[in-house]
């Protein structure tokens, strides 16, 4: 009988991704399932990552043992925004335009834009948070998106509220009109949708002046 040595080390690097992200199933056949889906996943994460031609880098998280099916399923938003679009709605315009400068420096249009840009690396970007599965995804990539473009205005980088997006985005004309976001602190994520907090929402630590879309999956525009 022989054994596999690629099956053999593929399991053990199963073994080492479960041990990092505590993961455990109660039956054989459930675990034998989930190092299938975690060798598909790897199998298209390990000839990726050599390309080369490449401005990302793909990782094993903690999502490595679901299908594409599975995970959209659990945790894509299903939220339904006002526009008829997927976009993204982001502050512009108005008194706030130089929202886009960046803290002196110069951003015209006449130098070229570098190949890259790490926001992480500059400090920009808060620790990512975990939606779960309530269908929430849309309100904390939009307030990730707030709080690097009030980073980029400011210099200063506040954990903005995904809650207060969740429970007031059908109030007084939704999220993106005439109005700002409080603190995470002030109000913070509980997973389920509940009643507008008039009087947290009324406290604004960022004030949004207006909002455009950006079209789902068009590179440029972002």
């Amino acid at each position: 009988m022989s054994v596999d040595v690629g099956d053999m080390l593929m399991m053990d690097r199963f073994r080492q991704w479960q041990a990092t992200h505590n993961r455990s199933y109660l039956i054989m056949e459930e675990r034998l399932r989930r190092f299938q889906m975690y060798r598909d996943n790897v199998e298209y994460i390990d000839p990726t990552n050599r390309r080369g031609d490449l401005t990302y880098e793909l990782g094993e998280n903690e999502f490595a043992d679901l299908t594409q099916e599975e995970f959209l399923a659990r945790y894509a938003s299903s939220y339904d925004g006002a526009s008829d679009d997927t976009g993204i709605t982001m502050p512009t315009g108005g008194g706030d335009a130089d929202l886009w400068s960046s803290r002196g420096e110069d951003n015209s249009l006449e130098a070229p834009p570098p190949p890259s840009m790490d926001w992480r690396a500059k400090g920009a970007v808060m620790p990512k948070s975990q939606s779960s599965s309530c269908s929430s995804c849309w309100a904390f990539v939009t307030v990730a998106t707030i709080e690097t473009l009030n980073w980029i205005r400011t210099g200063k980088l506040v954990s903005l509220s995904e809650q207060q997006m969740v429970d007031c985005d059908q109030y007084n004309g939704g999220s993106n009109r005439d109005g700002g976001l409080t603190t995470e602190a002030e109000y913070p994520y509980t997973a389920v949708r509940g009643a507008c907090n008039r009087a947290k929402s009324a406290h604004h630590v960022v004030q949004i002046n207006g909002s455009g879309v950006i079209p789902a999956r068009n590179e440029p525009e972002m």
